[in-house]
């Protein structure tokens, strides 16, 4: 027999024995392709200051609503689990995978998670988001806590004591951000932000992009170790830049002869100066090892 002949002999065999898996396996998972999600009700019955969250994928949403108590309405299935607990006023909601033989999913979409919070409770939101899109529900809350290694967050008007986020990948959108401090966390991904108001802000940036339409802060601060920070307008008493890498445009509502300058640059390039005020507290400190900073002034 022909080498071309055996190979085809071959290719027929695996194709068979291929196809008696995937009927075995149909079989084992009751003849479909589908991972059934059954919606689940879990409803609170103690006090809660913190909701606590480990979602492992999908979407993740919060709302308010006239009960009493936090209720949690939330997709299960054979291969994707929930735990949920309640401890000395902090609601536990974590979900994950469970691996499973002969899985079959191809089309099916997970339904969203909702967790539904009494009108006028202020809480606090500790949130960790493997994979998915997290939508907050527009509030006042004490404190807020987003880790994203990949997805979405999206806020449109919040208000709350401090507010945390850090981005693995992914990206963040913002309407309106009414803080105490808040720092913003990125490895990779975009964060834009219409207005954010705050005591103090603090921006850290490896890679990727943050875009901030309006921000009115005592304060801001920022470490850009690559990518690019943009302020379209910015209103500040004090400024603290360190850049080893990458862009930081930002156009200050005032004049430049109300701030104490102070550049220190090794290379790269900066369009201010340093300068002395005697009768002024404002200030302005840029650091630069390598990259590029703008600041324009604007009336």
């Amino acid at each position: 027999m022909s080498g071309l002949g055996k190979t085809v002999i071959a290719g027929v065999i695996i194709a068979v024995i291929g196809l008696l898996v995937l009927l075995v396996a149909l079989g084992m998972n009751g003849w479909s392709f589908n991972n059934d999600y059954e919606i689940k009700t879990y409803d609170c019955t103690t006090d809660i200051d913190t909701l606590k969250i480990d979602y492992a994928a999908g979407v993740l949403k919060t709302e308010y609503y006239d009960g009493e108590k936090i209720k949690i309405e939330y997709p299960e299935s054979k291969s994707y689990k929930a735990t949920i607990s309640e401890s000395e006023s902090v609601l536990n909601f974590e979900t994950e995978y469970k691996f499973r033989f002969f899985h079959f999913n191809f089309w099916q979409q997970m339904p969203p998670a909702v967790i539904k919070i009494p009108k006028n409770n202020i809480l606090s939101i500790d949130l960790v988001m493997n994979a998915g899109t997290v939508d907050i529900a527009s509030g006042q809350y004490a404190e807020i806590k987003a880790n994203l290694n990949a997805g979405t967050l999206n806020l449109e008007n919040i208000e709350c004591d401090n507010f945390y986020n850090k981005l693995n990948a992914g990206n963040v959108k913002i309407q309106d951000l009414k803080t105490g401090n808040s720092t913003f966390e990125m490895n990779a991904g975009d964060i834009k932000i219409s207005n954010l108001e705050c005591s103090d802000s603090f921006f850290k940036v490896n890679a990727g992009n943050i875009l901030i339409k309006n921000l009115n802060c005592n304060s801001i601060k920022s470490t850009l170790n690559a990518g690019k920070l943009t302020v379209e307008k910015a209103l500040s008493q004090n400024v603290d830049f360190d850049i080893n890498a990458g862009t930081i445009t930002m156009k200050m509502v005032g004049r430049k002869e109300e701030y104490n300058i102070i550049v220190i640059k090794d290379s790269g390039s900066c369009n201010l100066q340093n300068q002395t005020v005697t009768d002024s507290s404002k200030k302005i400190n840029l650091d630069i090892d390598s990259g590029n900073i703008n600041i324009d002034f604007i009336q």
